[in-house]
């Protein structure tokens, strides 16, 4: 697999610069909590995070790769 062809599951990477990345993973995060309806609360809870820091990740507001990896682990993004 070539780096320029990576694809996460139903993200397409191919080339994406790295604040694409994080906006497409906010994105994701907040299709996969509604689907597998889950509130904010349960998974800020779950992920060990404040309900305003996943609002903020799912609007984009305030990404860090550190806040962001474990909802989306959580979440199985």
């Amino acid at each position: 697999m070539r780096f320029k062809d990576l694809t996460l599951d139903m993200l397409n990477l191919t080339l994406a610069r790295p604040d694409e990345v994080l906006k497409l993973l906010c994105t994701r995060l907040r299709q996969e909590r509604l689907s597998q309806q889950m509130t904010q609360a349960e998974v800020a809870a779950r992920a060990g995070i404040g309900v305003g820091t996943l609002s903020n990740l799912e609007a984009g507001r305030s990404l860090s790769l550190i806040h962001i990896s474990e909802p989306t682990r959580l979440l199985s993004i």
